[in-house]
């Protein structure tokens, strides 16, 4: 699971922290469940938060997650969020990702553009300065103004 020796507290913490414990609570079998071949079949969003469980786990002094909040919800990625938050200061991290969401609460964002790095700044900074993300920002928000105009039924 990423660390041997790992008590059964500090397993359930690292599920709970990548948002994982409730689906594995629902396995036949619990913690003992084989996943996998001939085991529980995992979706997309399962594999990424065990992995996400089983380096947290480790508790590496760096952790470098690449887009791995992809296949998750927005509910389940905020909890991610809010949980890798609540480790800031007794590690690195560095989160790449493409959601903006993901990145509202970094310390610092660097936006690269055809390999070169174009700008660095906090989500607050950068979504105000003229480049990329500014505009990766107004594309956000253009495209929720529309899905909630949609839901709204006014498209």
């Amino acid at each position: 699971m990423g660390k041997e020796d790992a008590s059964d507290s500090e397993l359930t913490n690292a599920t709970k922290e990548a948002a994982l414990h409730r689906s594995i609570e629902g396995f036949s079998e619990g913690y003992e469940s084989m996943v996998g071949e001939r085991g529980v079949t995992l979706s997309g969003g399962q594999r990424q938060r065990l992995a996400l469980a089983r380096a947290l786990l480790k508790e590496p002094p760096i952790l470098i997650l690449d887009d791995a909040l992809s296949a998750v919800d927005t509910n389940t990625e905020h909890h991610i969020l809010e949980s890798l938050e609540a480790r800031s200061g007794k590690h690195t991290t560095f989160i790449v990702a493409h959601r903006l969401s993901t990145l509202r609460s970094v310390d610092r964002i660097l936006v690269f553009a055809h390999g070169e790095l174009v700008q660095v700044g906090s989500h607050e900074e950068l979504s105000k300065r003229p480049g990329p993300y500014h505009e990766l920002c107004e594309l956000q928000d253009l495209m929720d103004q529309s899905i909630k105009l949609e839901s709204l039924g006014h498209v």
